[in-house]
């Protein structure tokens, strides 16, 4: 299967390092746009009563609105069983990046019922995924393959925990299986999930990121917006010319890029987002570029100015740290 021949390729391509302790990859593509949302629906399975049905809808309609505290409320005083509520609160509690007490709402939900499904299962995945919990994430994966026959919710679930851990080895796992069962196929955003573990990876992961990447075509699958912005902040630790072609590869795709991803490109050019505890200032980003050569120092600096005009030119609001690295470039001597 393709996925499988990847992993050998994969395997080659890393095989003077192991696998590192994961860690968490940078919050700025932790966001809904990815198109990962789990959406929790009330199963057919579970029979709610009337009173059951209005506390159901209750929920639903203040996790869609943003509305935490309507959430919190209205599960303090309920002690039932049924797992489409507590479903319910916990698509509340992602929504609103409540990540501890969607957590909370799953130990209920656990001691409620002896049933669970899908939707229930592929919240907690990624809830525990969000709160860097990596043991509870395989001990909930190892209960949902014996409660649940996998689904898209279940493998996008798990490929997007992998994704938070930074765990490159589980998320070609999970591309694996999804290429492997019959009824699922490998999408976008499984493959963009499985480029962003490399991004936060304490290991060199640009070539497996670019590897994934170029499964896209392959698959018949076009790249995204979100499938070029993790690929460039994994490319943060190759050469400056594999940032550079990935920019221009999205130009000729004529993908628009935001505020996120022009952070993460010019981040990526002056090799700065993996510097943590830093607070980043014009004169420390300006030290640190001038701790390289200079030829690369030319070359780096007059690829963050020609992308920063073009960010101008397509009305792309900068963050606060873009708005650093322009301030930088204008000290520069060259």
């Amino acid at each position: 299967m393709l996925v499988w021949i990847s992993w050998l390729t994969i395997a080659l391509v890393l095989s003077s390092h192991c696998f590192s302790t994961p860690k968490q990859p940078p919050s700025s593509v932790s966001r809904e746009r990815s198109g990962l949302a789990i959406r929790a629906k009330a199963d057919r399975f579970f029979k709610l009563s009337i009173p059951e049905k209005d506390l159901l809808k209750k929920i639903s309609t203040a996790s869609q609105a943003y509305k935490w505290q309507d959430v919190q409320s209205t599960m303090a005083s309920y002690s039932g069983t049924a797992v489409p509520i507590y479903t319910a609160a916990m698509h509340g509690a992602f929504r609103c990046r409540e990540y501890q007490a969607g957590a909370a709402f799953f130990e209920k939900c656990q001691q409620a019922s002896s049933i669970l499904d899908v939707p229930v299962y592929g919240l907690a995945l990624k809830i525990h995924g969000k709160l860097g919990n990596h043991e509870m994430v395989r001990k909930i994966w190892n209960q949902t393959l014996r409660d649940c026959n996998l689904t898209d919710t279940l493998a996008t679930a798990r490929i997007s925990a992998a994704a938070d851990a930074g765990d490159v080895e589980t998320a070609a796992e999970i591309l694996d299986l999804i290429d492997n069962t019959k009824g699922l196929s490998i999408e976008v955003h499984h493959v963009n999930s499985a480029i962003k573990a490399c991004w936060g990876s304490k290991k060199r992961m640009n070539k497996v990121a670019q590897y994934f990447f170029d499964l896209l075509p392959k698959l018949e699958l076009k790249p995204t917006l979100i499938s070029y912005t993790n690929l460039i902040g994994a490319l943060e630790t190759g050469k400056l010319q594999e940032v550079v072609v990935a920019y221009r590869d999205m130009k000729r795709q004529q993908i628009s890029p935001d505020t996120i991803f022009a952070e993460t490109y010019l981040a990526s050019l002056m090799q700065m987002r993996r510097k943590k505890g830093v607070s980043w200032t014009p004169q420390k980003i300006c030290d640190a570029i001038l701790d390289k050569e200079r030829v690369e120092v030319v070359e780096r600096s007059q690829a963050a100015r020609e992308a920063l005009a073009d960010f101008e030119k397509a009305g792309v609001k900068l963050t606060r740290l873009s708005v650093m690295i322009r301030k930088a470039l204008e000290r520069l001597p060259c």
